[in-house]
């Protein structure tokens, strides 16, 4: 035989199928015996209780565990097997396109963008459930760059094989000793431009610390390459920059736009921010309707500060529903009864009462006094003592995380700066009473801001007639000292009368000290079982009893457990009874 001669069944290269392109590999069919064995255990499957992979190439027992442990073998083989499969479907696809005429040609563009190539939905090896998209809620390996939910991690962990522990369940790869051999794997990801990779990167750089000195442009940079790629962690760890000007120039509103990107691929993160800016009317106009919907798309997350904000945003919306019509009647009432004079139709005006609020960690009601709470000045809602100092004292939170606020996410102002006063004046031109007193007392004490006891006595005056409880009390002060208007002791007397019978204890004790120095043998002021001293809400006797405090009688209790909160209040940073019970007594 001529050994250049082609063999019967092999097929010969010309000049006219050279440029042929060979069909791809059709997968292979499942055989029609009636022997059939399970792919894991080998054990002999009836023809009428057996399970069939997708693929139709491997067969199961009843048991799930089989299919489960093969799963790991199979995984490669499965998906190749799809891919051909629908690379076979589309090829019938277009030929059937072609033979349908010239309509179809006509329809489809000839030139298509190149689409942004997303990240495969990736499964975790052990419970064989989707991976959730926050970066947070699973731990990547970056041998394999395959994810591990948190609580199949800790499973893993419990193991008491080190074999097992040590290496990766997919590709049985040594784990990462330290630091620096994690940050070569991710680099090696990076270089193959992985979305999830760059991200990474980018937060050890931001943060600084693990195994990374802390560079805030080289972050912003491949938080960009992530963004690019449609990456929802990146987008909103962009946005976050954006927004505080880290590694780059403050952008508010591109960070709206990266925010709203991420909120779309359903991160609770971007949603809950997204709902608090249209909350406040940040950027945007306010809407509570737009927010309320994002909020309950992060709630449906289980995040919790967007179910506490969602609660808010409910109270928000009926308060808007209900008095829409009101003002309307109050509005016409005042200008027809009081048509030229302006300083009756200032004082005619309703003030705006503060809401019920609820601390986002509790989620138990916030008293109606200032002293008895934290305020957060950038989202103004509050935050028992109690629960403030429990965030500081957590393990789990990073030193970032305690220094943020639980709801908004903004890092917390310091004492005195100027973001803190611009805040302040935010919250004031919304006719906020609480901000009013705050910024009036900083005014009079002259922190952030030059000293001004006139403005101090506007601020103050503002809050008081909205019936805030501390105002009135530093307005009585303003009175007395003569600071900002003209010394009058009986109109400062009056307004710490009325901080008293409010349950404000200071109002009470500078009542008694004015007892003392004009030498009144009975005092001014009795106390009466209307208000609880901690939570600020009055009670009436025959419903609720409200009981003294068996030193100082002077305060009342609606109940045990605000009593002993209230006296153990020192121990988390605020004032308690305990401190003022032998000055009252």
């Amino acid at each position: 035989m001529n050994p250049k001669q082609p063999k019967e069944n092999e097929t010969v290269v010309t000049d006219e199928n050279a440029t042929t392109s060979t069909p791809p590999p059709t997968p292979p069919v499942a055989s029609a015996s009636t022997n059939l064995f399970c792919s894991f255990c080998d054990t002999k499957l009836q023809l009428d209780k057996h399970k069939k992979c997708p693929c139709e190439t491997t067969f199961y027992c009843m048991n799930t565990g089989c299919q489960k442990e093969h799963w790991k073998v199979h995984k490669l083989e499965h998906r190749k097997i799809q891919k051909a499969l629908d690379s076979v479907k589309n090829e019938g696809e277009e030929d059937d396109d072609s033979k349908s005429g010239s309509k179809n040609k006509t329809s489809s563009p000839t030139i298509q963008p190149k689409p942004i190539q997303k990240e495969e939905k990736d499964e975790c090896p052990i419970c064989l459930d989707n991976i959730p998209m926050d970066a947070s809620e699973f731990l990547r390996f970056t041998c394999c760059g395959k994810g591990l939910h948190n609580h199949c991690a800790e499973q893993l962990s419990e193991v008491k094989s080190k074999n097992i522990r040590d290496h990766c369940p997919l590709c049985r790869t040594k784990r990462a000793t330290g630091e620096k051999e994690n940050i070569k794997r991710v680099q090696k990801w990076v270089k193959k431009k992985k979305a999830w990779a760059q991200c990474s990167l980018g937060n050890k750089y931001e943060h600084g610390g693990c195994g990374v000195k802390k560079d805030a442009k080289r972050a912003f940079v491949l938080y960009t390459l992530a963004a690019e790629q449609g990456d929802a962690n990146a987008q909103f760890c962009l946005g976050n920059m954006y927004a505080k000007g880290d590694g780059t120039k403050p952008d508010v509103k591109r960070a709206l736009e990266l925010y709203t990107l991420s909120a779309e691929q359903g991160l609770a993160n971007a949603q809950f921010n997204l709902g608090c800016n249209y909350a406040n009317g940040e950027v945007v106009e306010q809407s509570f309707t737009t927010a309320q919907e994002w909020f309950q798309k992060a709630a449906a997350q289980e995040h919790k500060g967007a179910i506490a904000a969602l609660k808010q945003v409910e109270k928000d919306i009926r308060r808007t529903t209900t008095t829409s019509t009101d003002n309307k009647k109050e509005t016409s009432s005042n200008t027809t009864q009081h048509g030229n004079d302006k300083k009756s139709t200032t004082s005619s005006t309703v003030p705006q009462q503060e809401e019920d609020d609820e601390c986002p960690i509790c989620l138990e009601n916030i008293s109606k006094l200032d002293s008895k709470f934290l305020r957060n000045i950038c989202c103004g809602k509050g935050m028992h003592f109690a629960c403030a100092k429990k965030q500081d004292a957590s393990k789990s939170m990073s030193y970032e995380q305690k220094n943020t606020c639980v709801l908004c996410r903004t890092p917390c102002y310091h004492n005195g700066s100027k973001e803190l006063i611009e805040r302040l004046r935010f919250w004031v031109e919304r006719g906020k009473s609480w901000a009013m007193g705050i910024l009036g007392d900083r005014y009079r004490q002259g922190i952030g801001v030059s000293q001004d006891d006139k403005r101090a006595f506007e601020l103050t005056t503002m809050a008081a007639e909205q019936g805030d409880v501390t105002a009135i009390c530093n307005l009585g002060v303003l009175y007395c000292n003569g600071q900002g208007t003209e010394q009058d002791v009986p109109k400062g007397k009056e307004l710490f009368m009325r901080a008293a019978i409010l349950g404000h204890v200071q109002a009470i004790l500078i009542l008694k000290h004015i007892d003392k120095d004009e030498g009144n043998t009975t005092p001014s002021f009795t106390p009466k079982r209307t208000r609880c001293s901690f939570c600020g809400v009055a009670h009436s006797p025959p419903e609720v009893k409200l009981n003294p405090c068996s030193g100082c009688h002077s305060v009342f209790y609606c109940s045990k457990e605000h009593q002993k909160t209230d006296w153990k209040l020192s121990k988390y940073g605020g004032i308690g009874h305990k401190e003022v019970c032998k000055q009252l007594q």
